[in-house]
């Protein structure tokens, strides 16, 4: 069989098989071209995933005018979108070598059927060595908050020891304020003692009145003498009113 008929029945085979997946970019050999377009992980899987590992891989297929005496011209669209292009490059590897594997008959099926499978695991094992790393990460902050928090971490005995040398480094200090205290104050009275020491003496002046009052009253209990003479008190107790002099 000829080149060119036998690329026209694969493109026949490859559009019964992957009806929804196929699209065909060139038809007309020796420029026969094709696109397969695969989900990263099959839909029956995909809530096991979050949605940045959910997107399409397409693989393109160029087919050269003796293949499949001749390797396709392989290339992949979309994978670095979603994950890296190291791993584009890897899987890609992997498709030329399956290729190389069927060289002399039709191969497009086997590569697109090696694609939906590497695709899968690739993405399982970039998930998890996501995850590995950000569990790591999380470990070494954990780890390092925890030395910080033991170097910090203070014990009633390391307490002990910094107030015993805080005191001795505040101890000069305080005597020098306690001397310049008390020659501010030596000599004089403070304005508590002031206002104290006025205090009782306003209150020794109110009970010597009260005892002046006490004597007073006694002495002129119901009479008042002056000059030797009795002087009747009741005679002052009522006003008199005087007559006035211009009336006589």
């Amino acid at each position: 069989m000829d080149p060119k008929e036998e690329q026209e029945n694969e493109l026949l085979v490859l559009e019964s098989v992957y009806n929804n997946e196929l699209e065909v970019i060139c038809k007309t050999y020796p420029n026969i071209e094709v696109k397969l377009t695969f989900p990263t992980v099959p839909e029956g899987a995909q809530h096991y995933f979050t949605p940045e590992y959910l997107f399409d891989v397409s693989l393109i297929a160029k087919l050269p005018k003796k293949y499949p005496d001749d390797l396709p011209i392989l290339s992949l669209k979309g994978l670095t979108e979603g994950l890296n292009e190291e791993a584009n490059n890897r899987l890609l590897q992997e498709l030329n070598s399956i290729a190389e594997q069927n060289l002399g008959m039709p191969m497009v099926y086997a590569v697109a059927s090696e694609l939906t499978d590497k695709l899968e695991k690739l993405v399982k094992k970039t998930a998890h060595d996501k995850m590995e790393a950000e569990m790591d990460a999380r470990r070494q902050e954990e780890e390092q908050a925890f030395k910080e928090y033991e170097a910090d971490k203070v014990t009633v005995e390391s307490f002990a020891v910094w107030r015993q040398a805080f005191e001795e480094e505040m101890r000069p200090m305080k005597e020098a304020m306690k001397k310049a205290l008390k020659a501010r104050t030596e000599g004089r009275l403070t304005g508590k003692q002031m206002f104290l020491q006025d205090q009782l003496l306003g209150i020794s002046d109110l009970k010597l009145i009260e005892n002046d009052k006490e004597v007073l009253s006694e002495e002129f209990n119901d009479k008042l003498v002056v000059d030797g003479m009795d002087v009747d008190e009741s005679l002052f107790q009522d006003d008199v009113e005087l007559p006035d002099s211009d009336e006589d």
